[in-house]
């Protein structure tokens, strides 16, 4: 049986901006992270600029996406990349 919450979680499309805000949430060190990926072209390449493990910027990425509502990585960079632009 799905608990309430969990239903309303599956059924709301803003659920993560509700739960975590808009991209003003993001810390420095993810802003930085997504100015590395959108400079570099991708996560092990962010990671090594950056001097991160791939599996820790990995992780901090599966944050970020859900933070900003990205499906991917390369959403993520898209969507960074059109905040830039509108800034």
């Amino acid at each position: 049986m799905k608990t309430k919450s969990s239903a309303s979680r599956q059924c709301d499309p803003l659920s993560n901006v509700r739960r975590y805000g808009t991209h003003a949430s993001l810390t420095p060190s993810e802003r930085a992270l997504l100015d590395a990926l959108v400079e570099h072209g991708g996560v092990t390449k962010a990671a090594r600029a950056l001097g991160l493990g791939e599996k820790s910027t990995a992780s901090r990425m599966s944050t970020i996406r859900e933070k900003i509502g990205a499906t991917s990585s390369a959403d993520a960079m898209q969507i960074w990349r059109d905040r830039r632009n509108s800034a």
